[in-house]
């Protein structure tokens, strides 16, 4: 099964200081051993340098990993490397377009993205830490969401 890897789980591979880097790299090895391919799309990609530019620290615009430029686009290789990278096609636009008709725009547009990408992509499932975001998409039956937690507990039964 291919799962898509949110922004969250990047960010947190990337920050060895994260208190769910470990939970983060674990959940991506136990599914990879398990022969899941696990990607990343061009919406995920921009929304993790976003993060991993931004600076460090408290308050607002400040909560990244503050990272340079070029240290960021060498975790974007890395991560390439790693998990298979879906490129935006144009079914995404007709799949996006019926997505906000139905559950419309604002704070989910970039959701919205994610889960248009997977539908074009074949992809049903993806790892998050935030399970909320995409619940409306799961609850609809469009897409499976996976914590971290859920994967690793099951593995430990």
């Amino acid at each position: 099964m291919e799962i898509m890897l949110d922004t969250n789980i990047l960010a947190r591979l990337a920050d060895q200081g994260d208190p769910k880097h470990n939970e983060s790299k674990n959940v991506v090895r136990a599914l990879q051993q398990e022969g899941h391919l696990l990607a990343f799309n061009p919406q995920i990609k921009r929304e993790f340098l976003d993060i991993a530019e931004r600076p460090k620290g408290a308050g607002p615009g400040k909560n990244g990993l503050g990272l340079s430029i070029e240290q960021a686009r060498i975790l974007i290789t890395l991560f390439k490397s790693q998990f298979a990278y879906r490129p935006d096609i144009p079914e995404i636009d007709r799949q996006f377009d019926g997505l906000h008709e139905k559950y419309g725009g604002g704070k989910t547009v970039h959701d919205l993205n994610i889960v248009a990408s997977m539908k074009s992509h074949g992809i049903q499932s993806i790892l998050t830490y935030n399970e909320r975001d995409f619940a409306p998409f799961r609850d609809e039956g469009h897409i499976s969401v996976l914590t971290p937690s859920q994967i690793l507990q099951k593995q430990n039964s």
